[in-house]
């Protein structure tokens, strides 16, 4: 069962998971686009998708990434 991708209310699809999240890593769809299961009359932010949410999850700047946390250090015995 496929997705129908709205924006604008012009739709498109059916597409399959991999497609959109093919769509969502080139940014073709993002905020503002809306999906809905086929056969489902409940239409939902694509960034609310479970399957897409980690394509959507804010990425870290290159250059801005934190240091590794280091390791407590080893109790003697």
């Amino acid at each position: 069962m496929g997705y129908l991708v709205s924006k604008n209310f012009e739709n498109s699809g059916p597409y399959e998971i991999g497609t959109l999240q093919e769509m969502a890593k080139s940014g073709k769809i993002g905020e503002g686009h809306w999906v809905c299961k086929e056969g489902d009359a409940n239409w939902i932010e694509v960034t609310k998708i479970p399957e897409l949410k980690s394509v959507f999850a804010p990425q870290p700047k290159p250059g801005n990434t934190p240091p590794p946390k280091k390791s407590p250090p080893a109790k003697k015995k």
